[in-house]
């Protein structure tokens, strides 16, 4: 309508990788594998704008941005626990050659979650403009390892055996930010050829692991 506005915004991305991998990772074995139905990528964003009268105008709006998806073994490379194929199934890294064969070091999944929400209010006449609100931020970032095969990483020197790494897998890590947040508000009044101008904000962060 002529006062109210409402607009919004929303992509659903579909991403398929056949081999993730880096220089010197062995293509077949040890790269990993995205899979669209694995994963949820989307942006979305909403906002609503009012103009209350000819001087007041109030904003309102939620953006969110999720990136989850996981990395996975290649077919065939994955083994059950404790099985002789799982000991054998181990990835092999050479730390001189810089290469890794035989299975991949971390199929895992990630969730990086991201929100924000906004709001402000608007007071303009021309010699007097008046504005507050606040933005609001929260969120999650988190890790979950898969089971490493034989739970641990072999490890080589120009193929002479060097360590190992063992691991704990499976294993999941989590960041929470539940507010990080700011409140504003900001005021000018013009006189003639002066202007004066004054504001304040406060910004508040709180998280958790």
């Amino acid at each position: 309508t002529p006062k109210n506005k409402l607009a919004a915004y929303f992509e659903r991305i579909w991403k398929f990788k056949g081999h993730e991998l880096s220089s010197g990772t062995d293509v077949e074995t040890a790269s990993t594998v995205r899979y669209p139905d694995h994963a949820l990528y989307w942006v979305g964003q909403v906002k609503y704008t009012s103009a209350i009268s000819n001087k007041t105008l109030f904003e309102l709006g939620y953006s969110a941005n999720l990136e989850r998806f996981s990395t996975r073994y290649q077919p065939g490379i994955e083994q059950t626990p404790f099985t002789p194929a799982w000991y054998a199934g181990a990835p092999k890294q050479d730390l001189v050659l810089s290469t890794l064969t035989n299975a991949a070091t971390s199929p895992n999944y990630n969730q990086p979650d991201n929100h924000a929400v906004s709001a402000a209010f608007s007071y303009v006449t021309g010699t007097h403009n008046f504005k507050t609100g606040f933005q609001w931020q929260f969120g999650a970032v988190g890790h979950q390892y898969g089971e490493l095969n034989a739970a641990l990483v072999q490890r080589y020197r120009s193929g002479v055996p060097d360590s190992v790494a063992v691991q704990n897998t499976p294993t999941s890590a989590f960041t929470y930010v539940n507010c990080d947040c700011g409140f504003f508000v900001q005021d000018s009044y013009t006189l003639k050829r002066a202007t004066i101008y004054g504001g304040l904000r406060i910004d508040h962060f709180n998280s958790k692991i």
